[in-house]
């Protein structure tokens, strides 16, 4: 079992048949159609009725698709959580910039600063005068 397979059952569980599954996954229909094969024969049941071009999911389908939708999700939140992992930005975030070269620009610079979900943050600006 794989996260490929896993995502194609979900897909043609939701979408109700192979082609539209395909084209969520940016695949062909006979990928996807392998996917399911494999899927099928590591946990050794059948996942779908086929009724011509559409799919009917069977008791282990219906029992596997919460389940796979959990594994899903949970595997996403843990390679976003991995991804973040050494993007965290720490320190004090500081700008600077004359009045006369940046006119418009701190302000609009200090509320994106702002926006940042940072705990600290400042912005500062300094005259001559």
């Amino acid at each position: 079992m794989d996260w490929g397979s896993l995502s194609a059952f979900v897909a043609v569980a939701e979408r109700g048949g192979f082609s539209a599954a395909a084209e969520q996954l940016h695949l062909t229909q006979p990928a996807v159609s392998k996917r399911i094969a494999q899927l099928e024969q590591d946990l050794e049941v059948r996942l779908f009725d086929r009724l011509g071009r559409q799919v009917v999911l069977t008791e282990a389908g219906r029992l596997l698709l919460p389940r796979a939708r959990q594994m899903l999700a949970e595997a996403d939140a843990a390679r976003r959580a991995l991804q973040d992992l050494g993007q965290d930005i720490g320190g004090r975030p500081c700008c600077a910039a004359l009045p006369r070269c940046t006119r418009g620009w701190r302000w609009t610079s200090a509320s994106w600063i702002r926006s940042r979900p940072m705990p600290r943050c400042w912005a500062a600006t300094w005259s001559w005068r």
